[in-house]
């Protein structure tokens, strides 16, 4: 899926979901490729971001569509 304008809000938080779940996946995978403890942190610290946005907005999505009548 891929931004276009007046793209229905629905559809933006389920791209900006998608976007979320792959930033997540890349730095819980650059985590396993490193073997030096600050870098370990630090996409610890990254993914745990990724992972409250993500489910910020779910929880925005599932608002919307509950106010939607879905």
């Amino acid at each position: 899926m891929k931004y276009e304008p007046g793209m229905h809000f629905a559809d933006i938080l389920r791209l900006a979901m998608k976007r979320e779940e792959k930033a997540l996946a890349l730095y819980n995978e650059l985590q396993r490729q490193t073997d030096k403890p600050e870098y370990v942190k630090l996409f610890q610290i990254l993914s745990q971001e990724e992972a409250k946005h993500k489910r910020g907005l779910e929880t925005m999505y599932d608002d919307f569509m509950a106010e939607q009548g879905d």
